[in-house]
């Protein structure tokens, strides 16, 4: 997927930043903002609108370190969902470190260094790369709003009396996003239309709690009504917003536990021909289009977004997971269409328990 600079910051300015560890906080307070400048500020981040809380994104700057600044961090993304930051860089010794613990690269006191972070939300991933080669994988710490930080921050302990970082040439790179040009369909919990078997009451096989909906069902259930020959289920409809023409994008956050397999966990009913559009299913942790082509492997018990975006006047279907594109393909002409998701077991080959759950679903027309 094509990427974007977001914002340039400065492109050849030097800046200085430092602060003695006696006065950490103090300091670290008005020399570290968004954009660590001094006062009064000249960098364009201590502005509002570069806070980000999906999508994959990317910090880009080249750094330089003097010799003798330690216990101190010179990088960081700030926020995180239990704890204050998702990635912490901090210089010890002249290595630098991931927080206190794995040692990122070796060696950089006096020298220019060029950092690149990315940050991708939906993947739960923080990649770092040093001139261009990559050091360091790790997971992130949850879901929050993020931001990224740079310049010098006196670690907890071990901190030299005096510190100091400079950078240039540093920018915000983003990917470009499936909702980008897209405008927020409003939701509300009237457009949720649920379906479960017939005879089971609805609590024993959806839930709905902390803003996550939860949907399971067994192979032997019976339909959604008594003189339906389909196959089990329990789905939300989305109700209110059926269409036959124009572009509209479903988005939602999607978690399959080990063992479901046989199961659609999100469809778009509605064809010329058939029943539906798309089926997305899972089979043995492997996404797949109906029973078909593989769109995305081994997503057991681990929460990824997914986006669909519908063009119906071009016939267009196609398919991001954690906001890369993985399929494109013809949907099944035109017809009365809106979206699903949530659990239908497949014609064949099922197993005896399905479930899958989902949070933060939109929708998004042009």
């Amino acid at each position: 997927m094509a990427s974007r600079v977001c914002h340039w910051l400065h492109k050849t300015s030097s800046y200085r930043y430092h602060m003695t560890s006696l006065r950490r906080i103090d300091t670290a307070k008005s020399m570290e903002l968004r954009g660590f400048g001094s006062t009064p500020m000249t960098s364009p981040l201590n502005k509002a609108g570069y806070d980000y809380t999906s999508g994959v994104w990317q910090f880009e700057g080249n750094f330089y370190v003097p010799q003798g600044s330690s216990g101190v961090i010179i990088m960081q993304i700030h926020g995180a969902a239990t704890e204050a930051t998702t990635l912490q860089l901090r210089v010890y010794n002249g290595d630098l470190k991931y927080y206190g613990n794995n040692v990122v690269a070796s060696n950089i006191y006096d020298k220019w260094l060029r950092l690149n972070v990315i940050h991708n939300v939906g993947a739960g991933k923080v990649t770092i790369f040093i001139d261009g080669k990559q050091k360091l994988v790790v997971n992130g710490h949850g879901r929050a709003n993020f931001y990224f930080k740079y310049g010098v921050y006196g670690a907890l302990s071990a901190s030299s009396n005096y510190m100091e970082s400079r950078w240039k040439e540093y920018r915000y790179i983003c990917a470009a996003d499936p909702t980008d040009g897209f405008t927020l369909v409003p939701l509300t919990e009237e457009n949720f239309k649920l379906q479960k078997p017939y005879n089971e009451p609805l609590n024993d096989r959806y839930s709905d709690k902390d803003g996550v909906r939860s949907f399971w069902i067994y192979n032997h259930d019976k339909p959604f009504k008594p003189d339906s020959t389909t196959r089990p289920r329990s789905e939300v409809r989305i109700s209110g917003h059926d269409y036959s023409s124009g572009i509209w994008q479903f988005e939602g956050y999607a978690f399959v536990p080990s063992g479901t397999s046989g199961v659609t966990i999100v469809q778009i009913h509605g064809a010329a021909e058939g029943a539906t559009s798309l089926q997305l299913r899972m089979y043995d942790g492997d996404i797949k289009y109906y029973k078909y082509n593989v769109v995305a492997t081994n997503l057991y018990d681990k929460w990824f977004r997914v986006n669909i975006i519908h063009n119906v006047d071009k016939g267009k279907i196609i398919v991001f997971i954690d906001g890369v594109k993985k399929f494109v393909v013809k949907d099944q002409g035109p017809g009365d269409l809106y979206f699903k998701c949530g659990v239908y077991a497949a014609p064949e080959n099922s197993s005896n328990y399905m479930e899958s759950r989902w949070k933060e679903i939109k929708l998004y027309k042009k």
